[in-house]
């Protein structure tokens, strides 16, 4: 608290801009923190435009195509036929691929 018949200026603590759901076309804000001249903190916030982003990029269009997120790894078949875990067609093929027999 300033002592009585003194005037105080306004001190700034921090300012930050942030950027909205650009994604949604929402705008930005900017946020100021500073002591008025009573010594109260106060927060000033300040909506700013709409940056406007050009990407260049195509809008996303759903297909309904299924195709596999997960990559296959060798390592979990070779694991999986050394305890024998896996069908009797896996060590067929396996063994027409490896010594090219016809099918």
């Amino acid at each position: 608290m300033q002592p009585a018949g003194t005037e105080a200026s306004v001190a700034l603590i921090a300012r930050w801009r942030e950027v909205g759901e650009w994604w949604l076309d929402a705008p930005g804000r900017e946020v100021t923190v500073f002591i008025d001249c009573r010594g109260v903190r106060r927060e000033e916030i300040q909506e700013m435009g709409i940056i406007p982003l050009e990407s260049g990029q195509l809008p996303f269009t759903e297909t309904n195509e299924d195709f596999a997120l997960r990559e296959r790894k060798i390592r979990d078949e070779k694991c999986s036929a050394a305890t024998g875990n896996l069908p009797p067609s896996y060590y067929e093929r396996n063994a027409r691929e490896r010594w090219g027999g016809g099918g």
